[in-house]
């Protein structure tokens, strides 16, 4: 297999140079073909913003005041794209050698600044990086969240999990061990979310750099230490789990989450300030906490394979998604009845447009899910 780059636009993801600008106004060329459509598309005429050619268009850079929202949005778009571009231009080279290995990169969940459901198409498998924060009292649901996540971004086909930790990082302002047997739990939920792969960062632990505090299989200490044991049972375990069934379609509800959606909803200038992530956390919480297996997909992933239909905060559609799946266009078919997540919620054969519930604690366990297979 071949694993290119490593977390493409972790720590720098947008561009301001002019490097950047020439590419953006290729970009838009591409996307809108002629200056009128993209100034209608964007509203120019509202203060006076219109613009006469591509060329007269710049990044966002540093403004006395609000940008337009949907130029913003297009900006995120193109940033998303351009770290693709990298991806798949590495991966051309690769395939122009002669490679006929699997060819991906690291995903790292709902990160915002790559819209991942755009890269999926383009690996052969789905890697992702997870690390639960030990202290925060949500790590459950929301790694839960993120493997389900990753799971529906290629349906029905096993994903990897490329990194996890063993015990304690070094990157986030407090960095406890992790607890007797979170290990276990956490790989056992990967694998019960379709993991076929089960991984580390890192094998030996650095002796030097900036991540020579993060806990790897062998650490500072050597084979006489709580790690490297819980790492040796963790290795016996899974071998003893023999083969498990592919990915298949279990879920019959499906939750909606889209970057696009993201990124314009937390955009400046709305009557209050939305967190996208944690209103789409609380719903998929909700479920979560009674066991309910779950997809996460797109607008126009939703169909009528799904008894119901969770859209929180759907502040936009693109056209395939706004148009009526087989399940809301079947009024008189029968259904079978899912509770919601609150009880003023439709339970309908249809997608269901709703807001945020209220807040909840999340369950001390992994949900039950259907045996997937693992490595």
């Amino acid at each position: 297999m071949w694993h290119v780059g490593n977390e493409f636009g972790c720590h720098l993801w947008m561009d301001f140079s002019d490097n950047a600008r020439d590419a953006y106004r290729v970009w838009l060329a591409d996307r809108y073909a002629s200056i009128d459509a993209l100034n209608a598309a964007w509203g120019t005429s509202f203060w006076s913003q219109r613009y006469g050619s591509f060329d007269e268009i710049f990044p966002p850079r540093l403004a006395p005041y609000s940008h337009n929202p949907s130029s913003m949005l297009d900006w995120r778009r193109f940033t998303s794209d351009m770290l693709l571009e990298c991806y798949l231009m590495e991966r051309e080279i690769l395939l122009a050698a002669g490679a006929t290995q699997p060819i991906t990169t690291n995903f790292m969940g709902p990160f915002k600044p790559a819209d991942y459901a755009r890269w999926a198409p383009h690996m052969d498998v789905i890697a992702d990086d997870c690390y639960p924060d030990p202290t925060s009292p949500h790590r459950v649901r929301d790694a839960a969240f993120q493997r389900d996540l990753v799971r529906s971004l290629k349906p029905g086909v096993p994903w990897m999990l490329w990194e996890q930790a063993t015990d304690a990082v070094n990157w986030r302002p407090a960095n406890p061990a992790k607890k007797p047997g979170a290990l276990v739990a956490e790989t056992a939920q990967a694998i019960g979310r379709g993991a076929d792969a089960i991984m580390f960062f890192q094998w030996r632990q650095s002796r030097a750099g900036s991540e020579k505090f993060h806990s790897a299989m062998l650490p500072h200490a050597g084979t006489d230490t709580a790690t490297w044991r819980a790492v040796t049972d963790l290795g016996a375990r899974l071998k003893a789990l023999g083969d498990l069934p592919a990915p298949g379609r279990d879920a019959r509800v499906a939750v909606v989450f889209d970057w696009e959606v993201w990124w314009a909803v937390e955009e400046r200038d709305h009557p209050t300030v939305i967190d996208y992530l944690a209103v789409v956390l609380e719903w998929y919480g909700a479920l979560h906490r009674r066991g309910v297996m779950v997809d996460v997909v797109a607008p126009e992933r939703v169909d009528d394979g799904y008894d119901l239909a969770i859209a929180p905060a759907l502040y936009l559609l693109r056209d395939e998604g706004r148009r009526p799946s087989p399940a809301s266009s079947r009024a008189a078919a029968p259904s079978r009845s899912v509770r919601s997540a609150t009880s003023s919620t439709s339970t309908t054969s249809s997608a269901t447009a709703v807001s945020s519930p209220s807040s909840h604690r999340c369950s001390a366990s992994a949900s039950r899910t259907s045996r997937r297979s693992a490595a």
